[in-house]
């Protein structure tokens, strides 16, 4: 995947759907279902104090996993 097209699905993402920035940046493909539309977010990026990324599943941090649905347009 280009550079560019990586970063406008990113944006898009962002504008459309109302993720977080440490969300957006922890999404995999296993969470995405095209078919369905639909995202399910189930984990976070953020930083230790040291200042390297963390992966955290939500349920670590008390936050509680959702289903998101994309646009159709975001689909094609």
């Amino acid at each position: 995947m280009s550079l560019f097209i990586h970063w406008r699905m990113m944006i898009t993402l962002a504008l459309t759907t109302g993720l977080r920035r440490g969300e957006l940046v922890a999404l995999e493909w296993k969470h995405i279902n095209l078919e369905a539309g639909t995202i399910e977010v189930k984990q976070s990026i953020s930083s230790s104090v040291n200042g390297s990324a963390i992966i955290q599943n939500l349920k670590q941090i008390n936050q509680k996993e959702r289903l998101v649905s994309l646009i159709q347009s975001v689909i094609n």
